[in-house]
């Protein structure tokens, strides 16, 4: 299917204190921008056995299209440790070797994006140097698509290497407040503050928007001709797992939609928010309660 909403990178299960739960974050992206209607795909890979079989059958009842999902014969599912502090913010411990590793495009992988809209990846995926170069053939194919990078950084599997060729490929760069001062450590970004570095990694990259999230208090995002700062929503939170995911598949949905820059920050705050009070990444969501909180925003 082609004018798809893609997750491109880790599928994997986020083993909480309360349970699994499916996750990663371009899968978090994938299915919600399906929840927010939006056609959606996921191009990675899961292992020969019952937790890949379960996780892609969970994205397909959940709208996503997973014929660009591979079956690693040999590499088990992807998972990771998720520890949950008091105030909900969640730390991860990956499993190494996993199928995602190993990431070779496929055929239907390279048909899913090949007639991708809108690309979402991290560097995560880009851990091992075969599943880099399959993530680099796979987004050659894009070229017409909005390309997002989500930095993602986990557990010390980046670099400015990759994070300097991750951006150098897109149009859109997403961050938290706690990647920023990490990245601008690799850039060598010396602006004094949180929106003026966003402007500047703009400026570097020649991206057209730049998405910094800020937790509790809220997002910035940085146009060449624009910086929109909005605060967030008081929400009992749950769990954090996913947020930032569902932050990011909320501008992108109203970005394709033609929504303006305030209508975009709006509803993904919204998104994040809402995801927040539920457990896991990838809660049911249904978009009039969005809507109905971003509007209060």
């Amino acid at each position: 299917m082609s004018g798809q909403v893609v997750g491109l990178g880790e599928i994997l299960w986020d083993r909480l204190p309360s349970g699994a739960v499916p996750g990663g974050a371009p899968f978090n992206f994938a299915i919600h921008a399906a929840g927010m209607g939006h056609p959606a795909a996921m191009v990675s890979a899961v292992g020969d056995d019952a937790d890949g079989r379960l996780i892609a059958g969970m994205a397909a009842g959940r709208g996503v299209d997973v014929s660009g999902v591979a079956t690693d014969p040999v590499r088990p599912t992807g998972a990771v440790d998720v520890v949950v502090d008091d105030a909900g913010k969640a730390d991860y411990r990956f499993l190494a070797n996993v199928a995602w590793d190993s990431l070779r495009p496929t055929a239907a992988q390279r048909v899913v994006m090949s007639g991708a809209k809108a690309v979402c990846f991290g560097t995560l995926a880009q851990r091992s140097a075969e599943s880099r170069a399959g993530l680099a053939a796979l987004l050659d194919l894009a070229s017409e698509a909005l390309v997002v990078c989500d930095l993602n950084f986990r557990q010390g599997f980046h670099s400015a290497e990759v994070a300097e060729a991750s951006l150098a490929r897109s149009r859109w760069a997403k961050l938290n407040d706690e990647e920023l001062p990490v990245l601008a450590g690799y850039l060598g970004l010396r602006s004094p503050g949180p929106a003026e570095r966003a402007r500047e990694l703009l400026e570097r990259f020649g991206l057209e928007l730049v998405a910094l999230t800020l937790g509790a208090d809220g997002a910035i995002l940085v146009t060449p001709g624009q910086t929109l700062r909005m605060p967030a929503p008081k929400v009992r939170v749950v769990d954090t797992v996913g947020s930032g995911d569902a932050f990011t598949a909320g501008l992108v949905a109203r970005r394709l939609e033609g929504a303006t820059l305030a209508e975009m920050l709006s509803f993904a705050i919204a998104l994040a928010a809402v995801t927040a009070t539920r457990k896991g990444g990838t809660p049911v969501v249904d978009r009039g309660e969005v809507e109905a909180l971003a509007a209060r925003l």
